[in-house]
């Protein structure tokens, strides 16, 4: 957030007051004049956004020196995790988890790209950087960067969670860690492994798709659809009350709870931000992402009537409401229950993302649409356009025996014999062999004379 002068040409650094720099970007557009940006920079950045008289800076790693480089080949070359940990730091990327294995069986997790040096301070908010008492001071040197070395378990996890705590999550900050379901299941299968874990374990635990998160839900669902004055009520709950658990693409169970915890979480959700904006017009909840199911969760849980969306009369008004949306097309025709099936909705939708706005192309780019299991909480992550882009299980000086699957195959000419050759095995999750087979064919580029 910054100080600015009464003419906002102006604003405030621990220096003192220094004026705008602005640069002129110039879009050309085909048939059409030219759009020209200004951009303002201030010593932090870009000023990214103007709300009335308050000016934000937008402060990123990216804007140093330090994160502009191609340290990231060095990793190449390394030929331990002490020497893949010492480069972690002066990596030339955005911050990234990583886990690190070598061939002698160490393990190690950090994080890749340069940690900033923070000064004491709350940084979830906007905040003033003016007075220099508020800001970074550069970026954290390899002892102090983040870091988990042979942890006495023998077990690392990241799963896109939270992977530190205290002193460390404070230098780490909170760069938007995902909701920790699939991150504990994960950990929950991998000390349930007993030793020696083969590879073949690990490669069946990425297709794990049960649905832990949500066996929560279940009973809400089966509650409320008892409550129902509706014909499809009574096959809803015996669908409920024999769910396995899992996200498989046959199961008409799992897209009923999943549906009705998504409609309640839009009730609850929606209603916060219609409080929210008449305050600041800008609020969105939604932007909790995953972790606002810790928030849905307890408000259903202790039904604080003060939380109630206005003009619903109680918790149970609301979770019927949400029931009677969600599961709108099947109460209307319960005809179609059984085969409202989850795959029917999580059907894989992967084409070419220039192709597809080809008109006579699109087809030859795109893969079949097939309904697949797993979804967002849990190991098997599917979703249509998002998930598991390979899967890969290797373990170092063993080579010849790891594992590999990838979606479509690995030419990406829609003419080749090889375009699309893989994507059964990964959508019917066989496994392949991660070592190359004997060379069929070579390319050879001969210079022009």
């Amino acid at each position: 957030a910054l100080k600015t002068d009464h003419n906002h040409t102006h604003y405030l650094t621990p220096q003192g007051w220094q004026p705008f720099k602005e640069i002129q970007e110039i879009i050309h557009v085909k048939e059409a004049k030219p759009i020209v940006l200004t951009v303002r920079e201030t010593i932090w950045g870009p000023v990214l956004h103007n709300d009335g008289d308050k000016h934000f800076a937008f402060h990123w790693v990216l804007y140093h020196p330090e994160s502009l480089n191609a340290n990231l080949l060095r990793l190449e070359a390394a030929q331990n995790i002490d020497e893949a940990l010492r480069l972690a730091p002066h990596l030339g990327m955005p911050q990234q988890n990583a886990v690190i294995v070598d061939r002698d069986g160490n393990i190690a997790w950090t994080i890749f790209g340069p940690v900033p040096d923070k000064m004491a301070a709350d940084y979830r908010y906007p905040g003033d950087w003016s007075s220099g008492t508020v800001g970074w001071r550069g970026f954290l040197p390899y002892a102090e960067h983040p870091k988990v070395k042979n942890p006495p378990h023998g077990r690392l996890w990241s799963a896109n969670g939270r992977t530190v705590s205290g002193d460390t999550f404070r230098k780490v900050g909170d760069g938007g860690f995902v909701l920790g379901a699939r991150q504990r299941q994960i950990r929950d299968r991998l000390f349930a492994m007993t030793r020696p874990i083969r590879i073949k374990d690990l490669y069946a635990l990425s297709l794990d798709d049960e649905a832990r998160l949500l066996q929560r839900w279940a009973p809400r669902a089966e509650s409320i659809a008892k409550s129902l004055p509706h014909q499809a009520a009574n096959q809803i709950v015996s669908y409920l009350r024999h769910w396995d658990g899992r996200a498989r693409a046959d199961s008409v169970a799992y897209r009923l709870v999943r549906t009705f915890r998504d409609a309640v979480h839009a009730e609850i959700v929606g209603a916060i931000n219609q409080a929210c904006r008449q305050v600041a017009k800008e609020c969105n909840y939604w932007r909790l992402g995953s972790r606002r199911e810790i928030v849905v969760w307890e408000l259903i849980t202790q039904k604080p009537n003060s939380w109630l969306p206005r003009g619903v009369a109680s918790w149970q008004a609301l979770a019927q409401r949400a029931a009677e949306k969600a599961w709108a097309p099947v109460l209307a025709s319960p005809e179609k229950l059984a085969q409202w099936t989850w795959g029917q909705r999580n059907q894989t939708r992967i084409e070419h993302p220039i192709m597809r706005h080809i008109p006579g192309l699109a087809h030859w780019y795109r893969m079949p649409h097939i309904g697949q299991s797993g979804d967002w909480f849990m190991p098997k992550v599917a979703q249509p356009a998002f998930g598991q882009s390979e899967r890969l299980v290797v373990q170092p000086g063993n080579e010849a025996e790891g594992l590999f699957n990838m979606p479509v195959g690995q030419s990406a000419h829609p003419w080749s014999p090889y375009f699309g050759r893989m994507h059964g095995d990964w959508q019917q999750g066989k496994p392949q062999s991660f070592w190359p087979g004997k060379t069929k064919w070579a390319l050879r580029l001969v210079p022009v004379n």
